[in-house]
């Protein structure tokens, strides 16, 4: 076990340890739109708060923000993302019978 020195640890000092310890973990960047936020509200739908796999659908997203998000703006919004879901349902339907005919 390591002792204390009673030194403070830089920032840069920190990245590099749990750097050392997680060496696998990178953070991915993800701009949430009105897509994602549809994606992630359709599979809350299908599998519940199962967030690991759902980030697994995500492109493997991490599962803490998908939750944060699900939360923090689509729970909040939900009313407004089933209107949108449906306008674009709509808007397929058009497509596929101007499509036909």
């Amino acid at each position: 076990m390591t002792e204390r020195t009673g030194r403070k640890s830089s920032p840069k000092f920190l990245s590099l340890k749990y750097k050392s310890i997680r060496p696998n973990y990178t953070k991915k960047y993800h701009t949430l739109d009105l897509d994602c936020d549809i994606k992630i509200f359709k599979l809350y739908e299908e599998r519940g708060d199962d967030w690991s796999s759902i980030s697994k659908e995500m492109d493997d997203m991490d599962p803490i923000k998908i939750r944060n998000r699900y939360y923090s703006h689509i729970f909040k919004r939900q009313n407004r993302i089933k209107e949108e879901i449906k306008a674009r349902e709509k808007a397929e339907k058009e497509k596929s019978v101007s499509k036909e005919g």
